[in-house]
């Protein structure tokens, strides 16, 4: 990907938290604090749709790699598919440009995915299946609605 396209791409993602100014990415207070944590902190990014928050943790991601920390030890966790595909994407492009070992990736992935993770690996552990889902919201009002019903036929029997 050329230079100007991933400058587009970087105008189009950061909307208002960050400024892109002849080719100088100038970063808010916030999205600052969280990309130069100290490589041994634990980061919570808390922000609304639309916010930067999968540019500012690819620039975190990168920031450590940067720092010497092994990609591999890094997990990225996100709430949907698409923000965890472009933050490895755009990790895997700064990496590849940078390193001999590009094939060393940081691990990113959904919240839900990273719970079918554990539950495969330690789940039996505990006594859960190996196939034990997050529950859906559909899920939810399913297993409420049976519930109820079953307390309200129970009840209204005597």
């Amino acid at each position: 990907m050329s230079e100007q396209v991933l400058n587009e791409k970087l105008q189009e993602n950061v909307q208002e938290n960050v400024q892109v100014k002849s080719e100088k990415i100038v970063f808010s207070d916030e999205q600052s604090r969280v990309i130069n944590s100290p490589s041994d902190s634990n980061i919570l990014v808390v922000a609304g749709a639309g916010s930067g928050k999968t540019f500012t943790m690819t620039q975190r991601v990168i920031a450590l790699i940067n720092q010497g920390v092994a990609p591999e030890s890094i997990l990225g966790l996100t709430f949907t598919n698409k923000a965890a595909s472009e933050l490895l994407s755009r990790v895997s492009a700064a990496v590849s440009k940078s390193s001999s070992n590009s094939f060393l990736k940081p691990e990113v992935m959904t919240y839900d995915s990273f719970f079918q993770s554990i539950v495969r690996k330690y789940g039996i552990l505990i006594g859960f299946s190996q196939n034990v889902m997050p529950l859906s919201n559909a899920g939810a009002y399913e297993l409420i609605k049976s519930v109820v019903g079953d307390y309200l036929d129970k009840n209204s029997a005597s």
